[in-house]
């Protein structure tokens, strides 16, 4: 009852006889009763209408609820079934608990709740248990004789025995079980651990993820897909994936095709119920009432959705072959109509800023959107029973989870409310294990056990404004009379909520004392599913009480007072404690009962205490930018394009300013991006470019100059007078926000280059997709047009700048996880598995080599080479993380010579940084040190715009083009030999080594690519970047970015097409060596300067940025030496700051964006000699690349502080040493110097 009170049942019956159904026993007539309870939460008793501001003394009667009706409330929590388990397992009252009374076996119990469709997540709490003890996944119900207890010949008479583990589930020894077969998964799990389970029907996929403690710290853990091809239908589906996260997860079907279920043409659904195994006696586990669930998408909206994003990219097809310049105006009639409503619908919900979009704990396909709206926020707190409202943006620190008190503080920020639920994200948490980035930093949710005692406490200013929140009734005493302890040892008086180690025994409450109402303080259920009160007796104090015995028979501990005076006639067991005879009935009858009541009650204060001056004006004079109906949006839209550009060139600017806003915010997503944000810059960009414009940003507003900047680079194109109204401006963004929408649900379903692009049988020279440039080595200009046959394909490939780049992004991240090589785990969960491989280099001996010949072969680059001459693509695209390792993705592990380190992922990011470096060096002669990239000409000779910019090194003989062509060939021998030139000329034999070096470089830069690790490379943008997207771009362009004089000497054409031809071949080496590691075909959704982003991310290191994502560990943002330390930054040259990103981050270029960073950059104080300044002031920084934190000694001055700053990042030359090295391994790194 006490899991239910938040809900109603709602009860429907039917009964009727079956004419030809007789009972066995009498030979009568039989009478069926069917019977349908659905529960769901309970309705508001305020009255529904809009909402209104009304005076603080208003009667609650006449109060308006702000939640609006279409709301859905929390689903009722996941219960066993009391038909269904095993004889050695018992249940709880409310059915939420199993405990093992019994060692017979591995006993079964099955849920109530069965699915057969959708994505669903629920968890369950060890309590008590041993190792390998319990099992938690799924199954199916059984219903063969084999398993029954009886031989009765009907089968719905067998009783099931249910005494071994079935389905496909988790054991609590790090492992998978399915049929008796067990493998190593996942983590250790003890009592007091969380684990949660994803069960998605849908792609036939189960997952689980790890809420627990280790070594006092906290561990939240995705721990990846245990099972794939677990098929809702009745048949597995092949190629689901490798599993997710690396990890080759096993096939849920045993046998592969062999092993399919006979369909014989009709698709037989199955359910999936969760199940618990036990096995020892006194194992005991609940199931949480925290899940929740989605219906998914159905096939036929998934392919109806293709065909929208198809007809919207057909719309402008059409515009661009008719070469349309579309005019204010001119559009009408031209978008699709349903097109124009959604954008119509997408900007109302945009303008309302009411809705947060993030990932949720339960996985891929449980994304969420949560209302951020004061009422909302206020009833989820209500139900929480908080004190105070928090509201969206609010930071609070954590110090329970899961019905544990944790150790290290955490810290939260509040996402705002969905199904009555109050939704928060991790933003901080006080250790190095990384789960924040390896599952922790998902959006969930509290439950009422969680916020007892300061549990989840404010250390932000709050946005409610500091108002009391009304307790509803579920916290209140039940009863009118209090409560009477009626259990014979009393009732154990504990110190807290959870009944642990760690609550201390207060005292024992006799039998038959009673405790008056206001002495009973408040009422929770603890996170087992206990009803508990916390009370006053002033005999032994303050604490919490239970209301029955946890475990066996679960007698009542006490029982409810109906009223004052049946309490009077009993005698208290303490004559101190005095009954009060006269309770305030009018206050029990009028306790505020659901959360939306309360929730309105706060909101009626809320409105009218909240001050005008405290109304955040986002301009002034006010400005109306609603829109009133879809005529309006219609005409709004026609207004919005540029003259003189086209359709697809106007929003391609829309959505090049959204994605560059979106980038300085720290979501990161354009999608999104908060209508304010894009206000603020639109009107900032008005403000500019019109004198005349009279609405100007309120000054009290904060200002993102960075944004700004943004914004006036995507508008340059735009004239001053062309520039269309804010609220048009506003309607167009909306309208590409909704295209873009449905193509990132489009994408994964559409192949980005379909096999029939380019077919021989067209007559065109490609075969499966893969271009001439690619397949043959030659160069596009001897290619000759063929038939292209239209597809969706080529035109998302031609409208490429009309998808946000982060859509792209997150597409591709999803096919790099999809086709990650899998690697089973170790058996010690801290040791790498053996799949992983140690690669070992000798940097001592790389920096030291003394002459040019002698420092290519000791290079890391050509080390790295060396030791991966026999790997594959697929050894490379592991994607393995580690234990501790801050959620690093590695394909292999580092072994420095010489140097005292562990391999926790800085040795592993510093080889990359140190290999880029080294293809980018030159001789004292100007030569390229490795002959794999050299200066171009414009940065030899210091000339032209691009002087940072590198070119492929051709060797000595590098002349292979027309030159040495015979005159009497005919003109398709010419093209063929011109296009395969490296397999008909012995010329190129002599390039073997810059080809095999070249593809070496390109498998490390698509590992580092996968395991989001920048490299730090300056190449040509149109030789380069561009043409591994397949985007157009001309010759002179190509040629002024490299060779600025060769581009003005029009005497020198011969050589400006030798040197463009071999700049292309030798890309051809490059792009084949990415091509084993990334997905190349995918490529092509993106901009050449999209692509460079992605790869290189930011070429110059920023401080601003670097600022946004700090963390401070016993400093203040305003202590002097913090303002020393960012001031000093700020002074450094552009090397300094590389070196020093190098030194803290084993890295030189950041991310590009705020949402990129896997980790924030701590900031450490050093507690050594802090009482002594001469000793701090000649301390030197140290620092862990490993978990990108600095340990910084608290300087007296700036000046100390950048002076020894500097002199640790230039003089470094080893990483930190975690250990001692012995004298071999010493003697080993120095050997040969």
């Amino acid at each position: 009852e006490d899991s239910q009170e938040n809900y109603e049942v709602l009860l429907g019956c039917n009964s009727f006889k079956v004419k030809n159904l007789r009972n066995r026993g009498d030979g009568g007539k039989l009478r069926v009763t069917c019977e349908m309870r659905i529960s769901r939460g309970k309705r508001s008793s305020l009255v529904s209408n809009a909402p209104t501001e009304s005076s603080g003394n208003s009667d609650r009667k006449n109060l308006t609820p702000v939640t609006s009706n279409s709301i859905v409330s929390a689903p009722p929590p996941i219960t066993f079934d009391r038909d269904f388990h095993n004889s050695s397992i018992s249940l709880s009252q409310d059915c939420r608990t199993l405990t093992c009374v019994s060692s017979e076996g591995r006993g079964t119990a099955f849920a109530s709740a069965g699915f057969i469709k959708g994505v669903h997540y629920w968890e369950v709490k060890i309590e008590q248990a041993d190792v390998g003890s319990v099992f938690i996944g799924v199954a199916e119900k059984p219903t063969g004789a084999s398993t029954s207890s009886s031989t009765s010949p009907f089968p719905h008479e067998n009783q099931q025995r249910l005494n071994r583990w079935l389905g496909w589930g988790f054991v609590n020894f790090r492992a998978t079980y399915t049929s008796g077969a067990e493998r190593v998964y996942g983590a250790h799990c003890h009592s007091g651990d969380t684990v949660g389970v994803q069960l998605n029907c849908d792609t036939g996929r189960i997952s689980f993820f790890l809420d627990g403690m280790k070594y006092g710290e906290h561990i939240l853990n995705d721990l990846g897909c245990a099972f794939e091809n677990v098929s809702p239908f009745g048949f597995n589906a092949d190629g689901c994936g490798s599993g997710g996260f690396g990890q080759g997860a096993p096939s849920g079907i045993d046998g592969g095709r062999g092993g399919r279920y006979p369909a014989n043409g009709v698709v037989r659904p199955r359910a999936l119920w969760p199940v618990i195994g036990l096995r020892n006696s006194g194992d005991r586990v609940t199931i949480s009432d925290k899940w929740t669930s989605s219906y998914g998408v159905d096939a036929v909206s998934v392919v109806n959705n293709i065909t929208s994003v198809d007809e919207i990219m057909c719309w402008y097809s059409d515009c661009e072959t008719s070469n349309l310049v579309k005019n204010r105006g001119d559009t009408k009639n031209t978008i699709p109509r349903w097109f124009i409503k959604e954008s119509f619908m997408e900007y109302q919900r945009w303008q309302s800023e009411k809705w947060l979009h993030s990932s949720t704990r339960g996985g891929k396909g449980l994304d969420a959107y949560f209302d951020t709206s004061p009422a909302a926020c206020a009833s989820a707190c209500s139900r929480l029973g908080l004190k105070i409202a928090l509201l969206s943006g609010d930071i609070v620190s954590v110090r329970r989870s899961a019905g544990r008190v944790l150790e290290l503080t955490e810290e939260a920020m509040i996402l705002g409310a969905m199904h009555g639920r109050l939704y928060y994200r991790l933003i901080s948490q006080k250790s190095e294990g990384g789960s924040l980035t390896e599952g922790g930093g998902r959006a969930w949710f509290w439950d009422e056990s969680e916020v007892v005692d300061d549990g989840v406490k404010l250390i932000s200013k709050g946005r409610g404004l500091g108002i009391d929140l009304p307790l509803i009734k579920k916290f209140r005493c039940p009863s009118k009379g209090g409560l009477r302890i009626v259990y014979a040892s009393g009732a154990v008086l504990r110190s807290d909520l959870e009944i642990f180690d760690g609550s201390m025994n207060i005292g024992t409450i006799p039998q038959g004392t009673i405790i008056e109402r206001r002495n009973v303080l408040e009422r929770r259920i603890n996170s087992c599913g206990v009803c508990r009160y916390r009370i006053k007796y002033e005999p032994v104090g303050e604490g919490w009480i239970s209301g029955r015995i946890r475990g066996g028979k679960e007698e009542a501990i006490v029982e409810l007072v109906e009223s004052p005076s049946s309490a009077s006639d009993v005698v208290p067991a303490d004559e101190s404690i005095e009954v009060n005879a006269n309770c305030d009935e009018d206050e029990f009858d009028n306790e505020i009962i659901t959360p939306e009541d309360a929730g309105s009650i706060w909101y009626e204060n809320y409105s009218s205490r909240k001050r005008i001056d405290e109304v955040e004006e986002l301009y002034t004079p006010g400005l109306d930018l609603s829109v009133k109906d879809i005529n309006e949006f219609e005409t709004l839209l026609r207004s919005s394009t540029f003259p003189g550009l086209t359709t697809l060139d106007s929003d391609c600017i829309f959505v090049s300013a959204l994605s560059d806003i979106s980038d300085q915010l720290p979501a990161g997503d354009a999608l999104d991006c908060s209508f304010k944000e894009v206000t603020k810059a639109f009107l900032f960009l008005h403000s500019m470019r019109n004198p005349k414009f009279d609405v100007k940003i309120n000054e009290n507003q904060t200002r993102n100059t960075q944004i700004d900047r943004a914004v006036t680079s995507a508008f340059s194109r735009v004239k001053d007078h062309d520039l269309p109204s804010l609220k048009a401006m506003l309607v167009r963004s909306s309208m590409v926000r909704a295209l873009n929408r449905r193509v990132r649900m489009a994408l994964p379903w559409l192949p980005v280059r379909p096999a029939q692009e380019g077919s021989a049988i067209l007559g065109g020279l490609l075969g499966f997709g893969a271009s001439i440039e690619k397949a043959g080595l030659g160069n596009d200009s001897f290619s000759k047009p063929w038939v292209l046959p239209p597809s969706i394909a080529g035109r998302m490939r031609k409208f490429r700048k009309l998808i946000f780049s982060c859509v792209k992004t997150s597409f591709l991240n999803g096919i790099v996880s999809a086709s990650t090589t899998p690697t089973p785990l170790s058996h010690d969960e801290y040791e790498l598995p053996r799949e992983v491989r140690t690669v070992r280099v000798n940097r001592l001996k790389a920096r030291r080599s003394l002459n040019s010949a002698a420092k290519r072969k000791n290079s890391v680059f050509s080390q790295l080479q060396q030791e991966m001459r026999a790997w594959s693509g697929a050894a490379l695209r592991r994607g393995h993380v580690a234990k501790g390792h801050g959620g690093q993705k590695r394909a292999f592990k580092v072994k420095l010579i010489g140097e005292g380190v562990n391999d926790y992922s800085g040795p592993y990011r510093e080889v990359f940084t140190d290999a880029m470096r080294e293809v980018t060096e030159v001789d004292g002669k100007g030569l390229p040190l490795l002959g794999v990239l050299t200066p171009s000409a414009n940065n030899e000779n210091e000339v032209g715009d691009h002087r940072e910019l590198f070119a492929f090194a051709q060797g000595t003989n590098s002349n292979v083009c027309t030159s040495r062509i015979a005159s009497s060939i005919s003109r398709d021998e010419e093209c063929l030999a011109k296009a395969f030139s490296s397999a008909t000329y012995g010329d190129w034999e002599a390039q073997k080594d810059i080809a095999e070096r070249l593809m070496f470089l390109g498998k490390l830069v698509g590992t580092a690519c996968r395991h989001g690790i920048p490299v730090d490379l300056h190449l040509p943008q149109g030789i380069f970047w561009n043409k591994i997207v397949e985007e157009t771009s001309t010759s002179s362009f190509n040629l002024r970015e490299i060779d600025l004089l060769a581009w003005q000497n029009v005497e020198q054409e011969e050589y400006c097409e030798e040197l463009l031809s071999s700049q292309q071949k030798l890309l051809n080496f490059f792009c084949e060596g990415l091509a084993s590691v990334m997905p190349f075909e995918i490529l092509a959704l993106f901009t050449g300067p999209e692509l460079r982003d992605l790869i290189c991310g930011n070429p110059d290191v920023d401080v601003d940025l670097l600022r946004r994502v700090v963390e401070y560990e016993g400093y203040n943002e305003n202590d002097a030496v913090i303002g020393f330390f960012w001031e000093s930054l700020h002074e450094m040259t552009s090397r300094e700051l590389k070196l020093f990103l190098q030194f803290v981050w084993a890295r030189n270029r950041l991310p590009c964006k705020e949402s990129d960073f896997e980790a924030p950059f701590k900031i450490v104080r050093n507690m050594n000699n802090t009482t002594d300044s001469d000793a701090v002031d000649r301390t030197l920084p140290s620092a862990s690349t490993c978990f990108f934190s600095l340990t910084l000694p608290e300087y007296s001055k700036k000046q100390i502080l950048k002076d020894k700053l500097l002199f640790a990042i230039e003089n470094v030359c080893t990483m930190e040493s975690d250990y001692v090295t012995n004298e071999g391994e010493v003697e080993e790194g120095w050997r040969g110097l």
